[in-house]
């Protein structure tokens, strides 16, 4: 969650229903004013999909669908870096 500033408010969790049931699917309704955190690197810097990792890691995102009141977001590993953008040091996708 944020607060009325815009920051986020790091004591503020919330819990999300996975409504997917497999074991590899995640789906789930965000609250307006929060955010999702996808993944974390260490020891490297993301800067694109297809980027060389230092520890032989691969990117190894597959796909993600992002809805919304205005459309649907159809993103996969070749179109990542067309949505997610690099802003304050860390790769963000804004969903208005």
């Amino acid at each position: 969650m944020t607060t009325n500033s815009g920051d986020i408010d790091w004591n503020k969790k919330i819990t999300l229903e996975d409504k997917d049931t497999s074991a590899l699917g995640l789906q789930f309704t965000l609250p307006p004013k929060s955010l999702f955190i996808l993944g974390h690197l260490s020891n490297d810097n993301y800067t694109k999909q297809d980027q060389y990792f230092i520890n032989g890691r691969v990117f190894n995102f597959q796909s993600m669908e992002i809805k919304k009141k205005d459309g649907t977001s159809n993103i996969s590993r070749e179109n990542f870096d067309s949505f997610f953008k690099k802003k304050n040091g860390s790769i963000q996708y804004e969903v208005n």
